[in-house]
C-alpha cells in the first residue's frame, strides 16, 4: 500500500506520509483496545495526495461466541494473531459461563484518479502497475466480495467515470456492512438460545424444573435475565460505533468534495462529486438501517428480560410471604 512513486518523487516534508493512513488502520486492526478508545479513533481513515493517489480504510467490529477451551498457548495458524477484547458473563445455567470475543475486518484500498490538467493526464498515462489495489483482512475467514452488475442495481449504487477505485471501495464496504450485521445477528441468536425455555421444560415431565422456572427459588434465573439484558446493552454500544464512524468518513469526504461550489475540480468534476456523494449517502443510510434493526431487537429483548426478572422477583417474594 506504499505510494508507487515514492522513490521517484521523495516526500521530503514527511517521508512516510504515504503509509500514514494505512499504518493508522493497521494499528486500529491489531490493537486490543477498542477502535474509539483513547484520543484517536482508528475505525476509518481517508487521505488524498496532491498527485493522483487516494487512500481509503475502514474497520468493522462485532462480537461472537467464543470457546475458551479452544485457545492454544501458541498460534499455529498463518499470518498474525491479534489480541481481541472478550466479555465473560454467568450465563447458561447454574455455574455456567459464556465468553464472547471481538472480531474485526479491515477494508483497505489505494486508488489512482485522473486529473483534468493535461500535464497530469500525461503523467497518468505513464502509470505503472494497477490503478487500484485493495485488500480485506479478517480475523478468521475469507470475506465474500460481490460486485456484479445485478448487485450494483440492487444496491442503487452508481458508477462514476474516472473514480472506479472509489466506487469499488464503496461497494466493498457495503458488503462488509452486510456481513457485520449478519455477524451481530448470529451473536444475538446465540444469546437468545441461552435463556430460551424449551417445550420439555414446561410439559411437567420434570416438575422440579418447572417449579424453578416459575418461582426461581435459588435466584439464578433472575440473575441470568439481568446479566443477559445488560450484556445486550453493552453490545448495543459496540453496534453504534459503525454508523457513527461511517458518517464521519462521509462528512470528511464531503468537506473535500462537496459537489456544490467546490474549489477542487482537478480530480473530480461536479457531476462526479455529486455521484460519489450520493453513493456515500446510500451507504450511510444502509448502515443506519441495519444498525436500527439491531438496536430495536436489542431494546425489545432487553426490556422483555428485565420484565421476566421482575416477575420472578415478585414470585419469589410471594412464596416467602
Amino acid at each position: 500500500m506504499t505510494h508507487p512513486t515514492k522513490e521517484a518523487i521523495p516526500l521530503s516534508d514527511n517521508p512516510d506520509r504515504d503509509l500514514s493512513w494505512t499504518l493508522d488502520s493497521l494499528h486500529g486492526f491489531c490493537r486490543q483496545e477498542g477502535l474509539e478508545d483513547g484520543d484517536r479513533h482508528l475505525s476509518w481513515s481517508l487521505g488524498t495526495f496532491p498527485d493522483r493517489w487516494m487512500y481509503l480504510n475502514f474497520i468493522t467490529s462485532n462480537f461472537t461466541p467464543h470457546d475458551i477451551s479452544s485457545d492454544a498457548d501458541e498460534w499455529i495458524g498463518s499470518g498474525i494473531r491479534c489480541g481481541r477484547r472478550t466479555v465473560t458473563v454467568p450465563l447458561g445455567g447454574p455455574g455456567g459461563k459464556e465468553t464472547f470475543r471481538e472480531q474485526r475486518v479491515w477494508f483497505s484500498m489505494r486508488t489512482a484518479t485522473p486529473y483534468e490538467d493535461s500535464s497530469r493526464q500525461a503523467d497518468a498515462a505513464k502509470l505503472k502497475g494497477p490503478a487500484t489495489v485493495g485488500f480485506v483482512l479478517a480475523d478468521l475467514a475469507h470475506h465474500p466480495i460481490r460486485m456484479t452488475k445485478k448487485v450494483w442495481l440492487e444496491r442503487g449504487m452508481e458508477p462514476a467515470k474516472g473514480c472506479s477505485g472509489v466506487t469499488a471501495f464503496q461497494m466493498l464496504l457495503w458488503g462488509g456492512i452486510d456481513e457485520w450485521s449478519n455477524g451481530w445477528n448470529r451473536c444475538l441468536d446465540y444469546v437468545d438460545r441461552l435463556y430460551e425455555v424449551q417445550a420439555k421444560d414446561i410439559d411437567n415431565s420434570n416438575p422440579e424444573r418447572l417449579y424453578d422456572l416459575m418461582f426461581d427459588p435459588h435466584g439464578w434465573l433472575a440473575t441470568e435475565y439481568f446479566v443477559a439484558a445488560h450484556l445486550l446493552k453493552i453490545f448495543r454500544r459496540h453496534i453504534d460505533v459503525l454508523p457513527r464512524s461511517l458518517e464521519q468518513m462521509r462528512a470528511k469526504w464531503e468537506r473535500i468534495y462537496p459537489g456544490v461550489d467546490s474549489d477542487l475540480l482537478q480530480r473530480f468534476d461536479i457531476p462526479t462529486q455529486l455521484t460519489l456523494l450520493r453513493n456515500w449517502s446510500r451507504l450511510v443510510d444502509h448502515a443506519a438501517a441495519l444498525q436500527g434493526t439491531l438496536a430495536d431487537r436489542i431494546d425489545k429483548t432487553s426490556a422483555e428480560l428485565l420484565n421476566l426478572r421482575n416477575s420472578l422477583m415478585i414470585a419469589r417474594n410471594t412464596i416467602r410471604d
